[in-house]
Protein backbone atom coordinates (compact mmCIF):
# COMPACT_ATOMS: atom_id res chain seq x y z
CA UNK A 1 0.00 0.00 0.00
CA UNK A 2 1.23 3.48 -0.90
CA UNK A 3 0.18 6.60 1.04
CA UNK A 4 1.05 10.20 0.20
CA UNK A 5 1.06 13.26 2.44
CA UNK A 6 2.51 16.74 2.29
CA UNK A 7 5.70 17.83 4.03
CA UNK A 8 7.63 21.09 3.76
CA UNK A 9 10.10 19.54 1.33
CA UNK A 10 7.34 18.33 -0.99
CA UNK A 11 5.53 14.99 -0.69
CA UNK A 12 6.25 12.04 1.59
CA UNK A 13 5.42 8.72 -0.08
CA UNK A 14 5.19 5.92 2.49
CA UNK A 15 5.21 2.23 1.58
CA UNK A 16 3.60 -0.32 3.90
CA UNK A 17 5.64 -3.18 5.37
CA UNK A 18 3.80 -5.88 3.40
CA UNK A 19 5.75 -8.49 1.44
CA UNK A 20 4.71 -7.40 -2.05
CA UNK A 21 7.53 -7.23 -4.63
CA UNK A 22 8.97 -3.74 -5.12
CA UNK A 23 7.84 -3.73 -8.75
CA UNK A 24 4.26 -4.22 -7.57
CA UNK A 25 4.61 -1.23 -5.27
CA UNK A 26 6.05 0.86 -8.09
CA UNK A 27 3.11 -0.05 -10.33
CA UNK A 28 0.73 1.20 -7.64
CA UNK A 29 2.73 4.41 -7.36
CA UNK A 30 2.75 4.82 -11.12
CA UNK A 31 -1.04 4.57 -11.10
CA UNK A 32 -1.20 7.49 -8.68
CA UNK A 33 1.30 9.49 -10.73
CA UNK A 34 -0.58 8.89 -13.96
CA UNK A 35 -3.96 9.72 -12.40
CA UNK A 36 -2.70 13.10 -11.12
CA UNK A 37 0.14 13.92 -13.50
CA UNK A 38 -0.45 17.68 -13.38
CA UNK A 39 -0.18 17.62 -9.59
CA UNK A 40 3.11 15.71 -9.43
CA UNK A 41 4.94 17.28 -12.39
CA UNK A 42 7.88 19.36 -11.20
CA UNK A 43 7.51 18.15 -7.62
CA UNK A 44 9.88 16.69 -5.07
CA UNK A 45 9.26 13.50 -3.09
CA UNK A 46 10.75 11.57 -0.19
CA UNK A 47 10.26 7.81 0.07
CA UNK A 48 9.68 6.20 3.48
CA UNK A 49 10.29 2.47 3.01
CA UNK A 50 10.53 1.50 6.70
CA UNK A 51 11.90 -2.05 7.13
CA UNK A 52 11.71 -2.97 3.44
CA UNK A 53 14.82 -4.28 1.69
CA UNK A 54 15.62 -2.39 -1.51
CA UNK A 55 18.37 -3.38 -3.93
CA UNK A 56 20.32 -0.89 -6.03
CA UNK A 57 18.19 -1.98 -8.99
CA UNK A 58 15.02 -1.23 -7.01
CA UNK A 59 16.28 2.28 -6.28
CA UNK A 60 17.26 2.87 -9.90
CA UNK A 61 13.83 1.73 -11.11
CA UNK A 62 12.25 4.16 -8.65
CA UNK A 63 14.34 7.07 -9.92
CA UNK A 64 13.56 6.16 -13.53
CA UNK A 65 9.82 6.02 -12.84
CA UNK A 66 9.83 9.41 -11.12
CA UNK A 67 11.98 10.98 -13.85
CA UNK A 68 9.34 9.95 -16.38
CA UNK A 69 6.87 12.20 -14.56
CA UNK A 70 9.41 15.01 -13.95
CA UNK A 71 9.47 14.27 -10.23
CA UNK A 72 12.67 14.51 -8.17
CA UNK A 73 13.52 11.89 -5.52
CA UNK A 74 15.03 13.90 -2.66
CA UNK A 75 15.68 11.07 -0.21
CA UNK A 76 14.78 7.55 0.88
CA UNK A 77 14.13 7.00 4.59
CA UNK A 78 14.78 3.45 5.80
CA UNK A 79 15.11 1.36 8.97
CA UNK A 80 16.84 -1.46 7.08
CA UNK A 81 20.67 -1.56 7.20
CA UNK A 82 21.00 -3.23 3.78
CA UNK A 83 18.67 -0.70 2.21
CA UNK A 84 20.59 2.17 3.82
CA UNK A 85 23.86 0.93 2.30
CA UNK A 86 22.26 0.66 -1.15
CA UNK A 87 20.72 4.15 -0.82
CA UNK A 88 24.16 5.64 -0.14
CA UNK A 89 25.72 3.55 -2.93
CA UNK A 90 23.18 4.97 -5.40
CA UNK A 91 23.97 8.54 -4.36
CA UNK A 92 20.54 9.21 -2.82
CA UNK A 93 20.14 10.99 0.51
CA UNK A 94 19.03 8.83 3.45
CA UNK A 95 17.86 11.66 5.70
CA UNK A 96 15.17 14.28 5.27
CA UNK A 97 16.88 17.13 3.41
CA UNK A 98 16.86 20.79 4.34
CA UNK A 99 14.28 22.92 2.56
CA UNK A 100 15.15 23.55 -1.07
CA UNK A 101 13.72 25.61 -3.90
CA UNK A 102 11.67 23.25 -6.12
CA UNK A 103 12.83 22.60 -9.64
CA UNK A 104 11.05 24.64 -12.25
CA UNK A 105 9.58 22.29 -14.84
CA UNK A 106 7.24 23.65 -17.50
CA UNK A 107 3.65 22.55 -16.91
CA UNK A 108 1.98 23.14 -20.26
CA UNK A 109 1.28 26.89 -20.33
CA UNK A 110 0.18 27.20 -16.70
CA UNK A 111 1.93 29.50 -14.24
CA UNK A 112 2.31 27.95 -10.80
CA UNK A 113 1.17 30.37 -8.11
CA UNK A 114 3.72 30.39 -5.29
CA UNK A 115 2.58 29.69 -1.73
CA UNK A 116 4.35 31.45 1.12
CA UNK A 117 5.10 28.82 3.79
CA UNK A 118 5.92 31.55 6.30
CA UNK A 119 2.24 32.53 6.25
CA UNK A 120 0.79 29.05 5.96
CA UNK A 121 2.91 27.27 8.59
CA UNK A 122 2.49 23.51 8.17
CA UNK A 123 1.52 21.98 4.86
CA UNK A 124 -1.97 21.03 6.09
CA UNK A 125 -3.41 24.17 4.52
CA UNK A 126 -2.57 26.96 2.09
CA UNK A 127 -4.21 30.39 2.03
CA UNK A 128 -4.30 32.34 -1.25
CA UNK A 129 -5.44 35.95 -0.83
CA UNK A 130 -5.98 37.00 -4.42
CA UNK A 131 -7.94 36.30 -7.56
CA UNK A 132 -6.65 33.39 -9.64
CA UNK A 133 -6.59 34.35 -13.29
CA UNK A 134 -6.59 32.28 -16.48
CA UNK A 135 -3.33 30.39 -16.87
CA UNK A 136 -2.57 30.26 -13.14
CA UNK A 137 -2.43 27.06 -11.09
CA UNK A 138 -2.31 26.36 -7.36
CA UNK A 139 -0.93 22.96 -6.30
CA UNK A 140 -0.81 21.95 -2.64
CA UNK A 141 -0.73 18.55 -0.88
CA UNK A 142 -3.12 19.72 1.84
CA UNK A 143 -6.20 21.95 1.96
CA UNK A 144 -6.46 25.12 -0.17
CA UNK A 145 -8.43 28.26 0.71
CA UNK A 146 -8.76 31.02 -1.87
CA UNK A 147 -10.05 34.42 -0.75
CA UNK A 148 -11.10 35.76 -4.14
CA UNK A 149 -12.49 34.52 -7.43
CA UNK A 150 -11.09 31.67 -9.50
CA UNK A 151 -11.42 32.80 -13.11
CA UNK A 152 -12.08 30.53 -16.10
CA UNK A 153 -8.82 28.90 -17.15
CA UNK A 154 -7.38 28.85 -13.61
CA UNK A 155 -6.77 25.55 -11.81
CA UNK A 156 -6.62 24.36 -8.21
CA UNK A 157 -5.15 20.94 -7.37
CA UNK A 158 -5.30 19.93 -3.71
CA UNK A 159 -4.63 16.79 -1.74
CA UNK A 160 -7.34 17.88 0.71
CA UNK A 161 -10.36 20.22 0.61
CA UNK A 162 -10.80 23.34 -1.51
CA UNK A 163 -12.68 26.40 -0.23
CA UNK A 164 -13.21 29.40 -2.50
CA UNK A 165 -14.45 32.55 -0.76
CA UNK A 166 -15.63 33.92 -4.08
CA UNK A 167 -16.75 32.71 -7.48
CA UNK A 168 -15.34 29.42 -8.76
CA UNK A 169 -15.28 29.48 -12.56
CA UNK A 170 -12.09 27.57 -13.27
CA UNK A 171 -11.36 23.93 -12.43
CA UNK A 172 -10.92 22.47 -8.95
CA UNK A 173 -9.60 19.01 -8.08
CA UNK A 174 -9.80 18.07 -4.39
CA UNK A 175 -8.67 14.81 -2.80
CA UNK A 176 -6.08 14.48 -5.56
CA UNK A 177 -4.45 11.45 -3.90
CA UNK A 178 -7.72 9.53 -3.91
CA UNK A 179 -9.47 11.00 -0.83
CA UNK A 180 -13.20 10.55 -1.47
CA UNK A 181 -13.95 12.44 1.75
CA UNK A 182 -12.58 15.72 0.38
CA UNK A 183 -15.00 18.58 -0.37
CA UNK A 184 -15.09 21.67 -2.57
CA UNK A 185 -16.93 24.79 -1.37
CA UNK A 186 -17.57 28.11 -3.08
CA UNK A 187 -19.78 31.15 -2.61
CA UNK A 188 -20.76 30.72 -6.24
CA UNK A 189 -20.26 27.52 -8.23
CA UNK A 190 -19.74 28.00 -11.96
CA UNK A 191 -16.75 25.73 -12.63
CA UNK A 192 -15.65 24.28 -15.92
CA UNK A 193 -14.71 21.14 -13.99
CA UNK A 194 -15.11 19.80 -10.45
CA UNK A 195 -13.15 16.70 -9.49
CA UNK A 196 -12.95 14.82 -6.19
CA UNK A 197 -10.51 11.90 -6.21
CA UNK A 198 -11.29 10.34 -9.62
CA UNK A 199 -14.93 11.50 -9.90
CA UNK A 200 -15.76 14.42 -12.21
CA UNK A 201 -18.60 16.88 -12.85
CA UNK A 202 -18.52 19.59 -15.52
CA UNK A 203 -20.24 22.96 -15.85
CA UNK A 204 -22.31 22.93 -12.65
CA UNK A 205 -23.87 26.20 -11.44
CA UNK A 206 -25.19 27.11 -8.02
CA UNK A 207 -24.91 29.55 -5.09
CA UNK A 208 -23.04 28.98 -1.81
CA UNK A 209 -22.57 25.28 -2.33
CA UNK A 210 -20.48 22.35 -1.21
CA UNK A 211 -19.52 19.49 -3.54
CA UNK A 212 -18.94 16.13 -1.89
CA UNK A 213 -19.02 12.44 -2.78
CA UNK A 214 -21.99 10.31 -1.83
CA UNK A 215 -22.63 6.87 -3.28
CA UNK A 216 -19.78 7.13 -5.79
CA UNK A 217 -21.04 10.38 -7.31
CA UNK A 218 -20.49 14.06 -6.66
CA UNK A 219 -23.50 15.85 -5.19
CA UNK A 220 -24.01 19.54 -4.41
CA UNK A 221 -25.71 21.00 -1.34
CA UNK A 222 -25.96 24.39 0.36
CA UNK A 223 -23.41 25.17 3.07
CA UNK A 224 -26.06 25.37 5.79
CA UNK A 225 -26.93 21.70 5.15
CA UNK A 226 -23.36 20.68 6.08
Amino acid sequence: MVTIKGIRQGLLIAFSAENDPWLTRLRELEGKLAANEAFFTGGQVVFDVGPLTLTCDDIQRSVTLLDGYHVQLLAILSDNDTTKKNIVAMGVADVLPALEIPRQVPTETMKIVSIDDSQNGATDGALIKKRLRAGQMVKHPGHVVVVGDVNPGAQILAGGDIIVWGRLQGSAHAGAFGDLGAVICALEMAPTLIKIADLTVRNHKGKVETARVEGQEIIFSSWDKG
